[in-house]
């Protein structure tokens, strides 16, 4: 809930202000003893602040396949403001970086509506093979860390 405050006022107007929290619409009503003045409630929407990216967040797309060595990876970056409202609408424009064994390029896509489609395709293939008798299962892990800059 927003919290009100009263404002000094101005050439005999009362007026107030308050600091919206989260995204959203707030219905104000305005009353004069006991009833609303006219057009009382007065309906208003916020939207999202500025984008933060310690309030942005990262996974796998939807239907993407789990990863695999020598696939391309596609996540699902989503944007947020300060106080991790989801932004509605694109423009950011976030620098992906990938540190680990392998290179990758990177595509970032913006879809508009605060969300942004990564996808990462290995740009070098390593190729092991490795005989050995009677017989041996390999498991090659592959640990990226990924890090995002948002910049303006």
């Amino acid at each position: 809930m927003p919290s009100w405050a009263g404002m000094p006022a101005c050439a005999g107007m009362p007026s107030c202000s308050f600091m919206p929290q989260q995204a959203g619409r707030v219905a104000v009503l305005v009353q004069l003893r006991g009833e609303g003045v006219g057009g009382s409630p007065f309906f208003i929407s916020f939207g999202a602040g500025p984008t933060a990216a310690t309030q942005c967040s990262l996974r796998l797309s939807d239907g993407a396949p789990p990863p695999t060595a020598g696939e391309p990876l596609q996540l699902t970056l989503r944007a947020a403001d300060a106080a991790a409202n989801a932004r509605r609408e694109g423009g950011d424009r976030f620098v992906v970086s990938v540190h680990g064994a392998a290179q990758f390029d990177v595509t970032v896509r913006d879809c508009g509506d605060g969300s942004y489609a990564l996808t990462l395709t290995p740009s070098l293939t390593l190729t092991l093979t490795l005989t050995l008798t009677p017989s041996v299962t390999l498991t090659l892990t592959l640990t990226l860390t990924l890090t995002l800059t948002l910049t303006r």
